[in-house]
């Protein structure tokens, strides 16, 4: 692929340098057909150049977009500076002509003024002048023209060498331009790449940040989440076992109705040997106090009887329901 794209540089550049040497022969300013084709060509060039220098330059279209505009914006000035100058050479060499065209015309008034006199000297001889006379008159002035043919001679040379001479500064200016343009670009996409890592390690660097502070945040949400879960679930427990308190303390009209199958049972185990009789005959008595403390002095005294543990759960239990029959 590189090899390809240096042939084509190579190529490229024949084309230009005929065309641009095509387009200075022109005296009264070169076809406009010519000069946009011209800077086609150069426009080819520089891309050429730059995807030389940069494989990747044509993968970024706006990078490429913004090389083309200063393309041929630059390619716009290079003709333009080279019109300018080609018309200010131009007017330069046809000035100079026109003064040695001047000087070959004096030049040639005095040799026609000096053939007339010698002609003269020829036609009308003196007297006392001889045939030999007359012929060196004519020998003179053959050798004063032949003496003049030279210096026309090189007075067109001298013409032709300065022409050639413009032609080759414009060249050389067209040339420095071009490489001038051609490090420019260089430049340019040096520039450019360096700027496109710069973004791509700020935007990876961002990147990183972006994703420490999500995992912060993240980290944040579920510890806040945690906590509250936590606070709820207290607060449910917690109203939960208020309500259960509640309900446990709430009043009962009589023992026999209140307390249900399975509390009755874990009594009759559990406190009373597993005999019913002794069960019914204490509910009955608890059942029928007058006041609390007749109900509660009434379960001591059946405790100290049965040798209750005070701390034994059924006992507490049992005591819980006493005290909600007479809470009324």
């Amino acid at each position: 692929m590189s090899e390809l794209i240096r042939n084509e540089i190579g190529n490229l550049a024949e084309i230009i340098l005929e065309q641009t040497n095509k387009l200075l022969q022109y005296s009264q300013g070169a076809p406009q057909i010519e000069v946009d084709i011209t800077k086609e060509n150069l426009r080819k060039l520089y891309t050429h150049l730059d995807i030389l220098v940069n494989p990747n330059w044509q993968q970024d279209d706006i990078t490429q977009n913004t090389i083309e505009e200063g393309i041929d914006e630059q390619v716009n000035e290079l003709i333009d500076t080279a019109e300018e100058q080609f018309h200010i050479h131009q007017e330069e060499i046809k000035q100079q002509i026109q003064e040695q065209h001047e000087v070959i015309e004096d030049q040639n008034l005095e040799e026609e003024e000096d053939i007339e006199v010698h002609e003269d000297v020829i036609e009308a001889p003196e007297k006392n002048s001889t045939a030999k006379d007359v012929s060196k008159s004519i020998k003179e002035v053959k050798e004063k023209v032949k003496e003049n043919e030279p210096e026309k001679a090189s007075t067109a040379e001298q013409i032709g060498e300065l022409f050639s001479e413009k032609i080759e500064d414009i060249k050389d200016d067209i040339k420095e331009v071009i490489d001038d343009l051609g490090d420019k670009l260089e430049d340019n996409a040096d520039s450019l790449k360096e700027k496109a890592e710069d973004a791509k390690e700020a935007v990876v660097k961002k990147a990183e940040e972006v994703k420490e502070k999500a995992a912060e945040l993240k980290e944040k949400i579920s510890e806040t989440a945690k906590t509250t879960v936590e606070s709820i679930k207290e607060k449910v427990d917690s109203e939960i076992t208020s309500l259960g308190d509640k309900l446990q303390k709430k009043p009962i009209k009589s023992l026999k109705s209140a307390i249900g199958i399975n509390d009755k049972f874990q009594f009759i185990n559990e406190l009373f040997d597993g005999r019913m009789k002794k069960y019914n005959e204490a509910i009955e008595k608890l059942d029928t106090a007058d006041t609390l403390e007749d109900a509660l002095n009434t379960l001591d005294t059946i405790a100290k009887e049965k040798e209750w543990d005070s701390e034994n759960p059924s006992y507490e239990q049992l005591r819980d329901f006493v005290e909600r029959r007479y809470s009324v």
